[in-house]
């Protein structure tokens, strides 16, 4: 089996969809002697908003070199696009290329990111020339992907056309979640049996409790020992909600007047809406209370959430939401069908309309001396890289 994904942008270093299946892909095929992984893509980053200020001090320059390059033995190809859309996080490759480089691997499998990658028009063309089988995972719902105006609508029209007539070229859909599934259903109007959902993950190689890195923060970051760390990790952007998870925080110190509490705010965003939220911290009197890291790498990162009980995710959804819970971190959650998944317990869910219930549900987990291993073998039993890798290679087998 060879196989070979496709995606506008690859970013290395982190601990992607992108980076990770095909990681483990290719050690599965490697352990088997029989196929390789390769992927295709840009010779840049994605478009995040305000690049300058989150991501480029982990990545770079958004923009570098064509050619070949590597990250976990997996072969990347990096190609200059024809056309890029930033509004639409969109690559366009030579079509050409595409065709000559699926012959030259022999590939059998390919795996495109992205529903509304137009990227599969050409596919779908090639298909009728070179034999492989197609499959297209799925990120997008109506919390990240809104059909409002009316260019999106026409946008949203012709692919709704599209896979209409040349479903059938497409081996599997993948949504990463049931809120994904529901957005191929209702947006791309995709049959529920051309659907199979696969669930993000984190790469259980990185991403584990660390004691060692939480004891040495905790002892850079408070003077004591018994403080009890909370945190919010990502981007720092109004759809994710640090503000609101801040006020949360602020009545749990309240209530738990008995405990000593920091809380970790870990990322860079919109300087605006990072000014509000200081704003929020000065007024409220939790100057001494709240601690700002810039984005982090994966050890380090693998630190701070090992040292915090609990995080908070209340706004959308993150793959964060995953790498957390490998270190023992317990998730709060805004009740949503893209992350609903990942709760083992309701009082997870953090519903901002019964604010004291919510404040309540908070108060009961960090008093709860056992869910945090259970926590962590939840997702090491059911959202690792690894075995996700077995489960894609079993449904483009057709096994599943």
């Amino acid at each position: 089996m060879n196989i070979m994904h496709i995606s506008s942008y690859y970013m290395k270093g982190l601990g992607y969809q992108e980076n990770c299946l095909p990681k483990y892909q290719k050690k599965l095929l490697d352990k088997k002697g029989k196929g390789n992984v390769i992927f295709y893509t840009s010779e840049r980053n994605f478009p995040f908003a305000n690049y300058e200020n989150t991501y480029s001090s982990i990545l770079g320059q958004r923009i570098g070199n064509e050619g070949v390059d590597s990250e976990h033995n997996v072969k990347i190809l990096k190609n200059k696009p024809v056309f890029e859309s930033v509004a639409r996080c969109l690559c366009l490759f030579n079509p050409f290329n595409l065709y000559k480089t699926i012959k030259r691997e022999k590939i059998n499998v390919i795996h495109l990111h992205g529903a509304t990658n137009l990227n599969v028009i050409f596919l779908v063309v090639i298909s009728f020339f070179l034999d492989f089988k197609l499959f297209i995972d799925c990120h997008s719902d109506e919390n990240n992907s809104k059909v409002t105006s009316k260019k999106n609508k026409l946008f949203y029209f012709f692919m709704t056309c599209f896979y209409k007539i040349f479903y059938r070229k497409v081996t599997k859909f993948l949504p990463v979640a049931k809120s994904c599934e529901r957005y191929l259903e209702t947006e791309l109007k995709i049959p529920g049996e051309k659907m199979i959902i696969t669930p993000l993950c984190f790469d259980s190689e990185y991403m584990f409790y660390d004691d060692t890195l939480a004891e040495n923060l905790r002892s850079e970051l408070s003077d004591e020992q018994d403080t009890t760390f909370l945190g919010c990790f990502g981007k720092i952007s109004p759809e994710k909600n640090v503000l609101e998870s801040l006020k949360v925080f602020s009545r749990v110190t309240d209530k738990l007047k008995n405990k000593k509490f920091k809380f970790l705010i870990v990322g860079s965003g919109s300087p605006e809406y990072i000014k509000d939220i200081k704003k929020y911290i000065e007024d409220n009197g939790l100057t001494n209370l709240v601690l700002f890291s810039p984005m982090q790498g994966r050890e380090e990162l693998r630190g701070y959430l090992s040292l915090c009980t609990a995080a908070f995710w209340i706004g959308s959804a993150s793959n964060c939401i995953q790498e957390a819970m490998g270190c023992k971190t317990v998730p709060f959650l805004m009740k949503s069908t893209a992350t609903e998944q990942l709760a083992i317990d309701e009082r997870q869910i953090i519903d901002l309309s019964r604010i004291d219930l919510a404040i309540d549900n908070v108060c009961s987990v960090l008093d709860d001396d056992h869910i945090n291993a259970i926590i962590e073998t939840y997702a090491s039993e059911n959202f690792t890289w690894e075995n996700s890798a077995k489960t894609h290679i079993n449904i483009y087998q057709g096994i599943k």
